[in-house]
């Protein structure tokens, strides 16, 4: 589960608890707009109305919080928490039919003591076929604070989930606000198993009370340990609330780490916003030190919360983050009472996370907590984006499935700074009909040779062109693409969404 800011709200089978997040969410508009959102470079795409993934109205309940995990036959495995044998378990669920339907397979782990806090955890596939689920492991409740005691453990199952035993613990604390909550676990392309956690004991030892960071620590298999803790996001400013966790991480080309995590914002009021943070170096250092967390997301009300972020990396290239947000609800959640009522949304970047879509879509009705999300990559579902999450108000879980509207030709990823694709922009200017004026911009000092693809829907079919433009530097020889949206037959709007496919230098 998770925590929001100072408070701890822990679900049983509902993952009741919070966490301490804060994002943008921008209320949903009637044309395309482009993020000007300056991390890593130029926006490289012009997203549409709401038209990026096309879901099914039909929603299937679930047998999982967040994001499952894909065997190699597309066998799906989920996790939730529910009373045991008079205790706590973590149980492991079973999905045959791409996230339709949910079967009780085993447990992973379980307590005798009703009111431990044991779940809220995250699996990988490793790629010797053993299965790894990281989870919290905490007995706080009615105990004074002197004997409150926290850790972050690992299961592992040999036999695709049918059995479960213990693995390793990455991490223990004890005492007063030196919790250890959600986890997140990964084998990255090169073979390191990486476990990520939300930390308070670490902070409050360093002179930081009440602060919390999230934290990674790598597995040594020689010496069956977890070891080389690394600080992935906190505050870089010291004066400044750290309220950082509940990471979810995606390995870029490259090996380029992009964590997305929940956060406290800087100004008062202090609310839930998503950040992002990543690492270039397989997660031995992370742009926190270097610079400010980017805000992935924030409400525009700063009133509000979003929190919960879940980020994946799909087929074509493309980064979603789903996260929950009380945004459009007549006044903000008050997170120390430990009541959700938030919507599910998301964005998407083209770019590998330089910059985000300002369209988030509803998935279904509030209230709504811990999501996940991930593509299918086995089976006759491969291709189809399932979005798992929990009704608070109910404790059902449920699966939305859906997929995308446009395939990318290729990943549009930058290959690093300076190339020619980074300085290649798309932009919106004046209104027009319905929309905005689109342009290319070259925000170079060289002339470039642009490749822009432009996609729209006719009826249930995606319609594409591509044409090279050469475009000389500065902002005077912009080229206007078109009109974002425009009326067609029965007085309809068609959308339209421009993304860069390549750029070279002339």
């Amino acid at each position: 589960m998770v925590r929001t800011l100072f408070a701890r709200f822990q679900p049983v089978i509902t993952v009741n608890c919070v966490r301490h997040g804060r994002v943008c969410v921008l209320k949903p508009l009637l044309i395309i707009m482009v993020c000007l959102l300056a991390y890593l470079g130029p926006s490289q795409a012009l997203y549409a109305q709401d038209s990026l993934i096309r879901w099914e109205t039909k929603r299937w309940r679930g047998g999982t919080v967040r994001a499952p995990v894909e065997l190699d036959d597309g066998v799906l495995l989920g996790t939730y928490t529910n009373p045991v044998d008079g205790g706590t378990g973590v149980l492991c669920m079973r999905s045959k039919d791409g996230g339709r339907t949910w079967q009780r397979l085993s447990i992973i782990a379980q307590d005798p003591d009703p009111s431990a806090d044991i779940g809220d955890g995250d699996f990988t596939l490793l790629s010797n076929g053993h299965i790894l689920h990281s989870y919290r492991h905490n007995h706080y409740r009615g105990r004074p604070a002197s004997e409150r005691r926290y850790a972050i453990k690992v299961a592992i199952s040999k036999d695709r989930g049918v059995s479960w035993k213990h693995h390793s613990t990455v991490m223990t604390s004890q005492g007063e606000n030196a919790g250890l909550w959600a986890s997140f676990i990964m084998e990255t392309k090169s073979g390191n198993v990486q476990c990520y956690y939300d930390d308070e004991a670490t902070p409050k030892q360093a002179g930081f009370e009440r602060h919390q960071w999230a934290r990674m620590k790598t597995w040594n298999a020689k010496a069956s340990k977890w070891e080389n803790p690394v600080t992935v996001s906190r505050a870089k400013n010291p004066g400044h609330l750290s309220r950082d966790g509940m990471c979810s991480v995606v390995e870029l080309p490259g090996g380029r780490l992009i964590c997305a995590l929940e956060s406290a914002s800087t100004d008062a009021p202090i609310t839930g916003v998503v950040r992002l943070v990543v690492s270039n170096d397989g997660g031995k250092t992370w742009s926190w030190a270097d610079t400010e967390r980017f805000v992935l997301y924030e409400t525009r009300d700063k009133r509000y919360n979003a929190i919960a972020p879940w980020i994946t990396l799909l087929s074509d290239g493309r980064l979603i983050c789903v996260f929950v947000t009380d945004e459009d609800m007549p006044i903000p959640n008050d997170v120390s009472t430990g009541k959700r009522n938030e919507d599910l949304k998301y964005v998407i970047s083209t770019d590998g996370g330089q910059s985000w879509s300002p369209r988030a879509t509803l998935l279904d009705k509030a209230p709504i907590y811990l999501p996940g999300v991930m593509q299918l990559k086995h089976g006759p579902d491969a291709g189809m984006i399932l979005c798992c999450y929990v009704n608070t108000r109910t404790g059902v879980m449920f699966t939305k499935r859906g997929k995308l509207a446009f395939e990318q030709s290729g990943a549009a990823i930058p290959t690093g700074d300076g190339d020619a694709h980074s300085y290649a922009k798309i932009e919106l200017r004046d209104a027009c009909s319905n929309g905005r004026e689109v342009y290319l911009l070259n925000t170079g000092t060289q002339t470039l040779a642009v490749r822009v693809s432009k996609r729209w829907m006719a009826g249930d079919k995606q319609k594409m062109t591509t044409t090279v433009i050469v475009v000389r530097a500065g902002d005077k020889y912009a080229k206007r693409l078109g009109c974002s949206v425009r009326k067609i037959a029965g007085g309809t709007d068609r959308v339209f969404e421009w993304a860069v496919e390549s750029a070279t230098f002339r």
